[in-house]
């Protein structure tokens, strides 16, 4: 399941000063029936945050996964209880623990593996920090990082706009 999103095939009027008006875009789960379990719920909570979204509030969330407000708000306090979300005032981030565990998808960790000899290397070499990064659209992930400070083994956990 994968959300999807449609905006009206007709544009709405203009306002009464000939500005155009908003145009609202609807995610919705593909009717395949799996929002209706829990998992699928918060599958929907999840991939409601878009590349371009660093926080949601609970109404945005609720906007896109077209998810009933209270099941919202009672999943996301399970995600933030594992670390899956991350809350500051009213809005909500995804959390540092989904990171931790796409670190172990095995195509990555490959990558990681060959590359610390030679981050390793280049480290002894020069004396300065080395990352490892990957392009992936506009976004670069660092996916590992050699240093004298504050440990050497410690994988960079962040992401950062190109």
């Amino acid at each position: 399941m994968s959300l999807t999103y449609s905006s009206s095939s007709r544009l709405p009027a203009p306002d009464a000063d000939g500005e155009p008006q908003p145009v609202a875009i609807a995610y919705t789960a593909e009717p395949d029936g799996s929002a209706n379990s829990v998992l699928g719920k918060v599958q929907l909570i999840l991939e409601a945050f878009g590349p371009d979204d660093e926080s949601l509030g609970l109404s945005e969330i609720v906007r896109r996964t077209g998810v009933a407000k209270a099941s919202v708000h009672r999943l996301a306090q399970e995600l933030l209880q594992w670390g899956l979300l991350e809350r500051r005032g009213s809005e909500y981030w995804l959390g540092m623990r989904l990171f931790e565990i796409g670190q172990r998808v095995p195509r990555q960790r490959i990558l990681r593996d060959a590359a610390r000899p030679f981050m390793e290397d280049l480290y002894q070499a020069t004396g300065e920090t080395i990352h490892l990064a990957v392009l992936d659209g506009l976004e670069v992930i660092y996916l590992e990082k050699v240093s004298a400070w504050p440990a050497r083994d410690s994988t960079a956990a962040a992401a950062a706009t190109a």
